[in-house]
This record gives structure tokens, sequence and C-alpha cells, in this order.
């Protein structure tokens, strides 16, 4: 018989993807919350880059007990902020920070680290977002789980693809209105806005 030791602490990762208006970020505060609830000693990232004045992370306080929730600007600065103390680490909007990102992940898994990360799949032409990053991120997850939202044309399908409502070029328009969240059928059939 073979003697293996188990360390108790290694890590993990797991990722919620999903087109806008999907509650990814919601399903990460929950999982956050719940650790926190626990026990867990938590921190918790976003991007400087998204400014949505809505935006889910915030300073999180229960039972007296609060997680600290950070805005970046890139991935490295995590690095910094994340002490021996800290067993579960939340990013949010994963796709909007550069591919360094991921190797930031593997330390933190390395060294023991819980990740738990939310993103975007897929642009407004259902093209994969990032893959350097975004799919190199789910490689690394133990659980992968794809969020849905309401097509706002049928609200009884899943939106699975996220609309742009505007004419603008570039991969990446931080705005929730410029968006609509739209299932296969509407993707397909919708005329693409085109500027003027």
């Amino acid at each position: 018989m073979n003697d293996v030791q188990v360390s108790q602490d290694q890590g993990w990762a797991e990722i919620i993807l999903g087109p806008m208006f999907s509650r990814k970020s919601d399903e990460l505060m929950a999982r956050l919350d719940s650790a926190q609830c626990a026990g867990a000693c938590v921190v918790a990232f976003k991007p400087a880059k998204d400014t949505e004045a809505d935006a889910c992370l915030k300073t999180r306080r229960f039972n007296g007990q609060q997680f600290e929730a950070f805005e970046v600007h890139n991935a490295e600065e995590m690095l910094g902020l994340v002490t021996p103390k800290h067993q579960i680490i939340g990013m949010d909007e994963v796709q909007f920070f550069g591919p360094v990102l991921v190797k930031v992940v593997q330390k933190f898994i390395r060294d023991g680290k819980r990740v738990i990360m939310a993103g975007l799949n897929t642009d407004s032409e259902f093209n994969p977002f990032k893959p350097e990053v975004v799919g190199a991120l789910t490689l690394l997850c133990e659980s992968i789980e794809v969020k849905h939202a309401h097509c706002v044309y049928h609200p009884m399908r899943d939106a699975t693809r996220s609309r742009r409502k505007v004419a603008e070029s570039g991969q990446v328009l931080v705005g929730k209105n410029l968006y609509e969240a739209v299932c296969r059928d509407c993707f397909a059939s919708l005329v693409p806005f085109k500027d003027s």
C-alpha cells in the first residue's frame, strides 16, 4: 500500500461564464459571500476599466466581518494585494485583463488558494472573448459554469449571446446600455447595427 499525503490546502479554480445580463457577477458575489459566512478569508478584484456605476464588487460586510474588494489596473497588482491569510480570491470581468492573468491565477493555485472568476466567454459578434485569457483560464479550472440571460425579444428563451446595440468598432465597449441579451435565433436573424 502506498502512503500518499495529500495537502489540505490544494489550490482550486472555477469560472462563471456567459453573456451580458446573465448574472455572472451576482453568482460570483454569492459564492464569495458564502465563503465569507463560512469563515474563509476572502479578497476580490475587478478591473479598473470596468466603470459600470452598479458594479457588484464592493467591500462586503457580514456578521461584523468584511472582505476587501480592490480595483486593479492589471493582473500583476493582485500579487501585491493577496496575503498569506487570504484563502479565497474572487475576480470579476476577467475578460478585461491581459494574458498575464493566467500566470497570476496559476500562482494562486500553486499557493493553495481557491480562485473564483467571472467573465464574458464571447464578444458581441459571438467570437471567443480573448481566448488567450478567458479560454486559457477555463483550462485551469476544476469547475466551469455557463450562465444564460433571457432573450429581450423572446423572454421564454435562454439568451446565450450579447448583441451590441450601437455601431461602434472594437471588441470592448463598456456600458450595459450598449448591449442586449439575445437567443441564438435572434442573434442570427437580427440585422447588425452598422456605422452611419
